[in-house]
């Protein structure tokens, strides 16, 4: 860390003008500043002024060690932000913004500045609903949200510098959110047909019936998938299994809240012995 001198001399002025410094984030700078303007013998102004600073010496990483994040709906998940300096800093001259990336949106959802956290200068939607994972003096930027929603889909910019010693640097996480209800549901027999409801998911899933052989069916079956007001999912499938069936398979297709990968579930009902002879629906 140095100190260096930038300075601005300048005479001819009418009237008298007024200058000041400002830094890279267009703010004033005060400290370390000496201005003087004068008045000449041929009536003009002259300006001399001279800004002390420090000589920015010192390079900032942004480590994203996980890009693509998937979180529970209405639980909690972890945008992860990891940084370090090329040469050690004061502590206090870290600083942490956390934004949607939204044009629609202009206020930070997270703010860090001089040692403790901002919330009166963050976005009301987010300021009650996240915190630090783990602790910014060790370079662990990384937030912790929780009650998610699903219009909280969408990347995340972690925005990190230190005041007078590095540039901004930035790293992006993109969140997806996924719902699955906690109770599923199972397969009923009503009649000689097979039904499966189940409602609370997101994104949409899908499902197909197999036989005992583990071949998709060709037999009448009927399945709706409807997006409700909450914007979650609801799926209703009716199978009518052909005579002599002995068992049937439901494959739910979903996307795991808590690992954002694709998964199968099966789900097996065995024939049984019934006296009806047609298909009922099931409420």
């Amino acid at each position: 860390m140095e100190d260096t001198f930038l300075s601005f001399d300048s005479a001819g002025w009418f009237p008298e003008p007024s200058v000041f410094w400002t830094d890279e984030n267009d703010r004033n700078v005060t400290e370390g500043t000496e201005t003087n303007i004068a008045l000449g013998e041929d009536g003009l102004y002259r300006i001399r002024t001279a800004l002390s600073c420090l000589l920015i010496i010192t390079d900032l990483h942004i480590v994203i060690p996980k890009s693509n994040v998937t979180g529970p709906y209405q639980g909690e998940t972890v945008l992860p932000c990891h940084f370090y300096f090329d040469h050690k800093v004061p502590p206090e001259s870290i600083i942490l913004h956390w934004w949607r990336h939204d044009i629609r949106r202009s206020t930070p959802i997270y703010v860090f500045e001089n040692n403790q956290r901002q919330k009166q200068a963050e976005d009301p939607d987010y300021s009650n609903r996240t915190e630090l994972y783990y602790d910014i003096q060790l370079g662990d930027a990384s937030l912790k949200m929780w009650n998610l929603r699903l219009q909280d889909s969408g990347q995340y910019i972690c925005d990190v510098w230190s005041e007078g010693y590095s540039r901004r640097r930035q790293g992006r996480v993109e969140l997806s959110v996924a719902a699955k209800p906690s109770k599923v549901g199972h397969i009923s027999q009503k009649g000689k047909c097979l039904h499966f409801n189940s409602t609370g998911w997101f994104p949409e899933p899908f499902a197909f019936w197999t036989n005992e052989n583990d071949s998709i069916v060709t037999e009448h079956n009927q399945t709706s998938i409807t997006q409700r007001e909450d914007d979650l999912y609801s799926i209703s499938t009716v199978l009518e299994p052909t005579s002599g069936w002995r068992s049937r398979s439901l494959h739910l297709c979903y996307t795991n809240p808590d690992t954002g990968e694709r998964q199968t579930d099966v789900y097996h009902r065995a024939a049984k012995s019934s006296g009806d002879n047609f298909c009922e629906n099931q409420e």
